[in-house]
């Protein structure tokens, strides 16, 4: 069985920024974002000027009274965009977001803040647009904020926050492909490789518009607009460390949504992203090649869901782009279980074996891939263990991050209960599998019929008579 679930983010993603306040691009509630769109950034939490580090969020004042969109509206378009599958986060920064994390005590700020607001709201994560006009963090600040604010979000949610970065062409730069991490990558692009490290970031959308011009992986210079400034720039991520499930290309929807420049027509954009996942081979290059393939690609940014209304027709950037991602083969993580003796009895132990396969068409996508299991009434968790995962017997939780080829396994996992005296004539052991680039998520279920425990026979009962001589001592004589 496959459900939709709110966070688990596909291998190839489309992600989307719908405008939380008012410009020359037209109004749209959540509730209209194409459903092309993988991932939705609420644009932009504000920052608290009372507390350094700290962000607030709340709808804008006006919708209720320009567009009849109240707080109340809003929160519903986030739950029923989540029913969809689809991740709901929360972007911090933007032109005038005046946000600075640059020490220990607004990192804390932060963290407590947007946690607050991610629970308010029930967002699936968090965006970082800090952008150097405006804003302003260190590395070192910045990771332990999102490090600490997933550790809170997944022990209140049970699962890892959504993470994305939108930073421009020139934070997410190196001077020359060489060592991993570059020793001249801009603080952001270090802070990208570092939260690569932690394993909780999503993907880096790196804005490739209102940049002027750029030097490739290759050292040459390629100028914005143009299929060759997308994939040279975006090489240079790649080749100094950045994998490529963390990256996708941030695209202005539609040409008002880029002044200074940048924008190219969405077939150019997926012509990028075969060039980039072919290595080349499918033909859509312009005069750079790709140095290899990278076909685990994460995908595509808009600027922004609101732009691209103005489009003739309407939303064709989310079509075309968000239909050619779509159309590309994921994952398929099933469950698949059994019991490893057959025999339940009361008061004893029985045990079960959780296997994991892939029977999509892709690789798994280096994000975390969770097994939950959820046991009946009578059932008791005594141990749960296997090679390569870590797990939480209280949570009856494990996870991993490997890379799983289509048509492979992961090692097993050993689940021991111990099934009590109250257990019914059948129990049952409920798997889901979520995460790993999959859409939704995977479920089985394993009933196992329980038996009585055997009284053990009387000490007398089936002994022969002490009173009656064995048929040797009579042969004897004796």
């Amino acid at each position: 069985m496959h459900d939709t679930a709110s966070g688990s983010v596909p291998a190839h993603a489309l992600t989307g920024y719908w405008q939380n306040f008012p410009n020359p691009a037209p109004f749209q509630t959540l509730g209209e974002v194409p459903s092309q769109y993988d991932i939705i950034a609420v644009a932009f939490a504000t920052p608290d000027l009372t507390t350094p580090g700290a962000i607030d969020f709340f709808l804008d004042p006006s919708f209720p009274v320009t567009h009849n969109y109240t707080d109340a509206d809003f929160r519903q378009d986030i739950a029923d965009k989540q029913a969809a599958g689809k991740s709901v986060i929360l972007s911090v920064g933007g032109q005038f977001g005046d946000i600075h994390i640059t020490d220990s005590a607004s990192a804390a700020n932060f963290t407590a803040s947007a946690f607050g607001i991610l629970e308010e709201y029930n967002f699936d994560g968090i965006d970082i647009d800090i952008e150097a006009s405006a804003g302003s963090f260190t590395k070192s600040a910045l990771k332990k904020a999102l490090v600490d604010l997933n550790d809170l979000f997944q022990a209140s949610e049970g699962r890892p926050m959504v993470l994305t970065m939108a930073p421009q062409t020139l934070d997410m730069t190196a001077a020359a492909v060489g060592p991993t991490p570059p020793p001249t990558a801009t603080p952001y692009f270090l802070t990208a490789l570092a939260l690569q490290d932690k394993g909780i970031l999503t993907v880096v959308n790196t804005q490739y518009y209102n940049s002027g011009s750029m030097f490739g992986c290759d050292g040459n210079v390629y100028f914005q607009g143009t299929v060759d400034f997308l994939t040279a720039l975006a090489c240079v991520q790649m080749e100094n460390g950045l994998d490529p499930t963390h990256v996708g290309l941030g695209l202005p929807t539609a040409m008002p949504a880029a002044p200074a420049g940048g924008y190219v027509d969405p077939s150019v954009v997926v012509d990028a992203l075969q060039c980039l996942m072919t290595g080349g081979s499918s033909g859509t290059c312009g005069a750079f090649t790709p140095p290899a393939s990278y076909p685990t690609l994460r995908g595509a940014m808009g600027w922004s869901t609101n732009w691209d209304l103005t489009n003739t027709p309407q939303n064709e950037w989310s079509s075309t782009v968000g239909g050619y991602i779509g159309s590309l083969p994921l994952p398929e993580l099933t469950p698949i279980r059994t019991t490893t003796d057959g025999k339940f009895v009361r008061n004893g132990k029985g045990t079960y074996t959780l296997t994991v396969a892939n029977t999509g068409d892709a690789p798994t996508d280096g994000s975390a891939v969770t097994l939950t299991s959820a046991l009946s009434a009578g059932l008791r968790p005594v141990r749960l263990t296997g090679t390569g995962w870590n797990c939480t017997l209280a949570r009856l939780s494990c996870t991993r991050r490997d890379i799983l080829q289509p048509g492979t396994s992961y090692p097993p996992l050993r689940l021991t209960v111990k099934i009590t005296k109250d257990a019914r004539k059948k129990v049952a052991n409920t798997v889901t599998v979520t995460g790993g680039g999959m859409t939704g998520t995977s479920t089985a279920t394993t009933t196992t019929a329980v038996k009585k425990k055997h009284k053990p026979p009387h000490p007398h009962q089936n002994r022969p008579d002490r009173d009656q001589p064995d048929s040797h001592t009579q042969q004897r004589g004796f």
